[in-house]
């Protein structure tokens, strides 16, 4: 018997420990899910280690060209990153700090850290390799940096890519930077000390750790940009999509990672377009661009009744003819269109460009399969010109493929702002076009409140809006109606300023009073010439063209 109470004391022991046991895990489970400071710390990972790579600082213009005239041929795929001196680091009131350091991370296994604000420009090699389209650039918030970089050289960039983009496509879908892309891909954390990153990059002699600190950023664009073409390689199973090797890429993983790259390239990462599903944009379409779905030149030559050439002109403009009996077609291949009245004047010699074939091309690259039109004085000008300078002139409008567009758009961005320092014409303008009428807010958003929420509003609340809103129509609280209610959802709160000025117009009037629109016009062709370097304009395509 008392064997038997002896176990069952002991059972009962056990069995309110475990209970208790039990509690505590439950309790304390319950506090680490509600409070992350129970949550024992990660093991520290090591810091990225580039010992195996050789880093070279340069800071003269001859070492520069010799460094990056030997590395030509080894720049398929660059780490790329950008240095400047932060406010606190400034003495004067400007706003503008040019990029005082550039660094590039090589796949043999080099990299180079270019002091540009020793330098003082970019070398021929150097800029030879930045504005190379097979050269292609990686790094996160790259598109800052080439901004930043051409406000300052007058260089732009090309052929960069966001890594933060390249991971989407990848399946990566957490918004990180440098350093959190890295921890996602490897065993290594990058280093981000506020000391270091606001420190003064124009210093004289840079230390040892800001030297660590730029060559580890854009060396880790490489590893990353390595870690995701294998992460793609997982997910697809594919044999073409081997891990980059150090030394040299094969053609296979160039391949792999052109197809990442293929439609970001020379695009900003958008955070918002990132993190949610897209809708399919439909055939021909990207997101700032629309590509033409038809030829802009059909080369249908007009002819007057004695056979004279007078113009080269749209399908359109030859159907328009037929339809009003003014013309007859004398051939379909190539098409001409004839006229039966006698034309007011004969093309002048300063004419000719329109009398000529013209391809559809890329001006630029020669690209055939897709094309843009490119108005060389941008239209935010243009349309302030006298009526003479702009109808039915055809010469200042090209075409061009989407990359060339988008190029030529950035280097516009840079003498635009030139030109709104010159002539006192900010890019913003210091008036709103547009201002809000308050007493048309308020009545929309009393009808969102009275629609959205009429069951749940407060009597008072409800008598209230109504009240209001039976003023605004001029009748009784009862005779206010739902389409009264959708009426006041519709309505447009927006006014247009009177005052308002835009850019381009204030441009257009200080260029009419201080000097001719005529040589305005030709800065902006020869703006295009040598920023674009075009190897395919129309024959007769000139700077001075004014058929005036």
């Amino acid at each position: 018997m008392k064997w038997f109470l002896r176990a069952g004391f002991i059972s009962f022991v056990i069995s309110s420990s475990g209970l208790a046991l039990a509690t505590l895990l439950t309790l304390y489970w319950r506090r680490c899910r509600n409070s992350k400071a129970i949550v024992p710390s990660p093991v520290p990972r090591p810091v990225l280690d580039i010992s195996d790579y050789k880093v070279s600082v340069i800071d003269t213009a001859e070492q520069c060209e010799a460094y990056f005239k030997r590395l030509q041929d080894t720049t398929t795929f660059i780490g790329f990153d950008c240095e400047w001196v932060s406010d606190n680091q400034r003495n004067n009131e400007s706003s503008y700090y040019p990029v005082a350091l550039l660094q590039l991370a090589f796949p043999n296994k080099e990299c180079a850290l270019v002091r540009l604000s020793k330098i003082g420009r970019l070398t021929e090699s150097l800029q030879k390799i930045l504005t190379d389209k097979s050269s292609f650039k990686f790094g996160v918030g790259i598109m800052n940096d080439v901004t930043r970089l051409c406000e300052w050289s007058g260089t732009l960039t090309v052929s960069c890519i966001d890594l933060r983009n390249v991971a989407f496509r990848c399946g990566i879908r957490r918004n990180n930077g440098l350093g959190g892309l890295l921890e996602q891909l490897t065993d290594s954390v990058l280093t981000k000390s506020k000391e270091i990153t606001c420190s003064n990059w124009e210093r004289d002699v840079l230390s040892d750790d800001q030297i660590l600190y730029a060559a580890r950023d854009a060396i880790a664009g490489l590893i990353i940009l390595s870690k995701l073409a294998e992460h793609k390689k997982r997910r697809t199973k594919s044999d073409s999509c081997q891990t980059m090797k150090s030394d040299t890429i094969s053609e296979e993983e160039k391949s792999c990672v052109f197809s990442l790259c293929q439609g970001i390239i020379d695009v900003n990462y958008n955070i918002r377009n990132n993190s949610q599903p897209q809708k399919p944009q439909a055939s021909g379409r990207t997101a700032a661009y629309s590509i033409r779905q038809s030829p802009l030149y059909y080369n249908c030559q007009l002819i007057a009744p004695d056979g004279t050439l007078l113009s080269t002109v749209d399908k359109r403009k030859v159907e328009w003819y037929l339809s009003k009996e003014l013309g007859v077609l004398v051939s379909e291949d190539p098409p001409v269109l004839q006229l039966l009245f006698e034309p007011s004047g004969k093309p002048k010699k300063d004419r000719e460009y329109y009398l000529t074939e013209k391809e559809n091309i890329c001006v630029v690259c020669g690209r055939k399969d897709s094309y843009i039109r490119k108005n060389v004085v941008p239209h935010e000008y243009r349309k302030f010109f006298p009526p003479k300078m702009k109808e039915h002139l055809s010469h200042d409008v090209l075409l061009l493929c989407v990359t060339c567009h988008q190029l030529s758009t950035h280097h516009d961005s840079i003498i635009k702002q030139q030109i709104a320092l010159e002539y006192s014409a900010p890019l913003e303008a210091s008036t709103q076009k547009f201002h809000e009428d308050p007493e048309k807010v308020k009545l929309r958003s009393l009808a969102r409140a009275l629609k959205g929420h009429k069951e749940t509003l407060p009597k008072k609340r409800r008598e209230d809006i109504t009240e209001t809103l039976a003023k605004h129509f001029n009748c009784e609280k009862d005779e206010v109606t739902d389409d009264m209610i959708e009426e006041l959802l519709k309505i447009e709160t927006r006014l247009h300023n009177p005052n308002y000025v835009s850019h381009g117009e204030l441009v257009v009037k200080a260029v009419k009073e201080r000097e001719d629109l005529v040589e305005f016009q030709q800065r902006w062709r020869q703006h295009f010439l040598d920023s674009m370097q075009p190897q395919y304009l129309p024959k007769l395509w000139s700077v001075y063209h004014n058929p005036q």
